[in-house]
């Protein structure tokens, strides 16, 4: 696990690294830590209606079954934070 906080932190192009003028901004990386497995499953499957939160964890009390459209349980990331953003070519 210190490994990695290691190769994080030596990786000038690890996400969550900024500095350079290609790096995301705070209300970006926001935005990307809003995102799940669940809302991926979600947004990409044809005939899922509901899944558990934490999709890795089997359905139970706390990891309940909610609705694909409950942003509350399972949120959405917006784009918002992207608009006017210059396009590196």
């Amino acid at each position: 696990m210190l490994s990695f906080y290691f190769y994080q932190l030596g990786d000038r192009f690890y996400y969550e690294n900024g500095g350079l003028a290609s790096s995301f901004s705070e209300a970006q990386l926001d935005q990307i830590r809003k995102t799940s497995l669940a809302r991926i499953i979600c947004d990409n499957s044809d005939d899922i209606q509901s899944i558990q939160p934490l999709a890795f964890i089997q359905a139970n009390l706390p990891n309940i079954r909610a609705s694909c459209s409950d942003e509350t349980l399972i949120p959405r990331m917006s784009l918002d934070p992207w608009r006017n953003e210059p396009v590196w070519v």
